[in-house]
């Protein structure tokens, strides 16, 4: 479709500061090695560390994170995906001037879709990317996670319904929850049962690339656009 920027064979770079332990005030250096290939983009994204041993959530801190977003942006030349607890329109200006070129929302593309409609009536739906975090349960069946995986949402089909009548979306980007970071490959499985029902958006694949040939065998799939990993 057009409203995509993504080329079918695009990898995409994951990045993530845990604000917990990061401060500008202490000082810190931006570190991403960049493919210099315009076949790629940055994925840019906060995670909340833990308050306590029983593992409740801090608050992300967006001023911290776009202080680090405007860090990056300014050296780095491929589209920037950015977000985490985006729940505002002011959280998105706030991305945007700071160097982001698109939104990444979870949460509030199935909670709250009046905010994800004025998102699309200011940016438009190229600036618009649902992170669709997925979980496999023992029966094998795909449920979508929002809240930092912890809030089971619905089936992974109920989902794509409601992302089907959604014009607001520009693409999809669908991790693995299981897979993440495993570097054990990903989840195909998980790709075909969306893809089958998939014929509108591009598709980004997360969670579990660990070499190439995970890459590779992902992208010879129909219905997929692009590949996402942080290793």
């Amino acid at each position: 479709p057009s409203t995509s920027l993504t080329p079918k064979f695009c990898l995409s770079i994951q990045a993530s500061w845990d604000l917990d332990c990061i401060r500008p005030e202490m000082g810190y250096t931006c570190n991403i090695a960049l493919p210099s290939t315009p076949y790629a983009r940055v994925s840019f994204a906060t995670t909340t560390g833990s308050s306590s041993a029983k593992g409740r959530r801090k608050e992300r801190d967006h001023k911290s994170f776009c202080y680090m977003l405007k860090d990056l942006s300014s050296e780095c030349f491929l589209p920037i995906g950015a977000g985490g607890g985006l729940h505002s329109l002011d959280n998105a200006k706030m991305l945007f001037d700071s160097g982001a070129d698109k939104l990444i929302l979870n949460t509030s593309v199935y909670e709250n879709p009046k905010l994800i409609e004025d998102l699309y009536g200011i940016y438009g739906q190229q600036a618009i990317i649902a992170s669709v975090d997925v979980k496999e349960t023992k029966s094998g069946v795909y449920n979508v996670y929002t809240h930092n995986g912890t809030k089971k949402a619905c089936s992974i089909e109920v989902y794509q319904e409601r992302i089907t009548k959604n014009k607001c979306i520009g693409e999809l980007y669908l991790n693995s929850m299981e897979r993440d970071g495993t570097g054990h490959g990903y989840d195909i499985n998980m790709l075909k049962s969306f893809t089958n029902l998939n014929e509108k958006l591009p598709i980004i694949l997360a969670g579990g690339a660990g070499k190439t040939s995970h890459i590779i065998e992902a992208l010879l799939i129909d219905g997929l656009d692009a590949c996402a990993t942080a290793h």
